[in-house]
């Protein structure tokens, strides 16, 4: 086994099963295009086969450094811990000659002894507030699936079914960027209604280039109103599909939509167009977990389509830098609190720094 930087261009569908979202070409290259910096590492046989690989996404923060995100990898397995180990090693040293870091962060890890054993070789390092996604099987048949939704859910679409007159959708899996200007709309007067805020334009904007060039990878769902108007979108929602999961990325209803149960009845033509595709698994997206609360009101939404709720394992940082990792602690976090975290991050890994040999700065 020896452990390299694969091609620009590698495939992780080639070699696995499943890839999730954010450990595929199409996320890398999207990334990319909007100008992050992507690490990528595998893992491969005598022979060349890639038995294990991960990309991370660097963000740079002011004052810190950046920050490495590895969201759901690495992918793949292991022949041996010591190969793992010496795998978490490595990318935090490529991580670290790439820019000044002060941590890498493995998010969305899965639950497992291996990994946590693997993880804790590699030094000081920080768990935080697990997460949770919820996720609907859609590998069945449509009348079962929906039997799993609320009451209000099921009125809804039986309102709907009884009365089409007026209610379009639009599928679009080819032309994305005719789009893009409605789809941007939505989201904006979505975002002002929910008080958050939304990302750059170009990073929306990149997205729906990348599916341009790679258009096997998602669709656009558009539902329209005729009374409100006959030919501007009312509701949104941007699939991406990644192995056997549908991944819900961006989701989008004007206020007056609301009226015609826009919302629910977009997503569930999102969720028949996945499975037209032969998609199994349909990703709502993350949901509150015990102990947070600003995902609240998009819980309760998801929680009406049925589904499991899928709680990996709290995010692993493996800390490149202690004083930029201790820094980052201390803006993050309001400042009454910011001085206990920073005294205990302190002595937890000055301390830890002395007793191992393994950790660097």
């Amino acid at each position: 086994m020896y452990i390299h930087q694969p091609a620009d261009d590698f495939d992780p569908d080639q070699y696995f099963d499943d890839v999730p979202l954010h450990q595929s070409l199409f996320y890398r290259r999207w990334k990319q295009a909007y100008g992050q910096k992507v690490i990528t590492l595998a893992v491969s046989d005598p022979s060349g086969a890639v038995q294990a690989f991960a990309q991370c996404v660097g963000y740079d923060l002011p004052g810190t450094g950046c920050v490495w995100v590895a969201d759901h990898g690495p992918i793949g397995t292991f022949s041996s811990p010591s190969i793992e180990s010496e795998f978490y090693h490595e990318l935090r040293r490529r991580c670290s000659e790439a820019s000044p870091t002060s941590h890498l962060r493995l998010h969305r890890v899965p639950p497992t002894d291996r990994v946590r054993s693997a993880l804790a070789e590699q030094g000081p390092g920080s768990f935080v507030q697990p997460v949770a996604e919820r996720v609907i099987s859609i590998d069945g048949d449509m009348e079962n699936i929906t039997a799993s939704f609320s009451k209000s859910t099921r009125r809804q679409i039986q309102k709907y079914e009884q009365n089409q007159q007026g209610i379009r959708f639009r599928v679009e899996n080819v032309d994305f960027m005719s789009h893009f200007a409605d789809v941007y709309d939505i989201l904006t007067q979505t975002a002002q209604a929910r008080g958050f805020s939304l990302h750059p334009r170009e990073y929306y904007e990149t997205v729906f280039s990348e599916l341009v060039e790679s258009p096997e990878y998602g669709a656009l769902i558009l539902g329209y109103v005729d009374e409100i108007s006959v030919d501007k979108p009312v509701s949104a929602v941007l699939v991406v599909y990644t192995g056997a999961e549908a991944y819900h990325l961006f989701v989008g209803n004007m206020p007056e939509g609301l009226a015609y149960s826009m919302p629910t009845l977009t997503l569930i033509r999102a969720l028949h167009e996945a499975k037209n595709q032969g998609i199994r698994r349909y990703n709502l997206g993350g949901v509150e977990v015990e102990g947070s609360s600003s995902l609240s009101s998009l819980s309760e939404f998801k929680q009406k389509f049925g589904g499991s709720v899928v709680i990996y394992d709290r995010p692993r940082d493996i800390v490149v830098s202690w004083w930029r990792y201790l820094l980052f602690r201390f803006l993050r976090f309001p400042i009454i609190l910011s001085a206990r975290r920073l005294l205990t991050t302190w002595y937890r890994y000055t301390v830890a720094e002395l007793q191992s040999t393994d950790i660097g700065t």
